[in-house]
């Protein structure tokens, strides 16, 4: 909505993307906490998270401003996370898929979060040693 009706702020830009990745992490530390997720799957959502985070902010600190643009295997990766977590509590309460659906969803959510913590490190990396 900001964006539409040009309501859009920096500090708004730099807090979005941290109250998206804030709300991720505690859901799936919430399900691994109740043995719902993996615990490493989990911690690997949790530190690409924080990874993410951090760099920017180092970024930011000793390089100066940063213009974070999500990629395409980032988008990918948001919608693999939400789709996990809708099955894994739909599952739990309503049993609207097999078992095996959580399975893949877990597989691919991990090796989108895998790809693309490396492409966030890769390409910040290199406008940080560009700079």
């Amino acid at each position: 909505m900001a964006r539409r009706y040009g309501w859009q702020s920096d500090l708004g830009a730099a807090l979005d993307p941290i109250a998206d990745k804030l709300l991720l992490a505690t859901v799936f530390i919430t399900l691994a906490y109740l043995k719902l997720v993996p615990l490493w799957l989990m911690a690997a959502a949790v530190i690409r998270d924080f990874v993410i985070v951090l760099g920017a902010l180092s970024f930011r600190h000793w390089i100066g401003p940063l213009d974070v643009r999500p990629s395409a295997v980032s988008k990918i990766n948001t919608v693999c996370q939400i789709a996990l977590i809708l099955a894994v509590v739909g599952g739990e309460k309503l049993t609207l898929q097999p078992a095996w659906v959580i399975t893949v969803l877990g597989a691919v959510t991990f090796v989108t979060v895998v790809v693309s913590g490396i492409d966030y490190v890769l390409t910040y990396g290199r406008r940080a040693l560009a700079s």
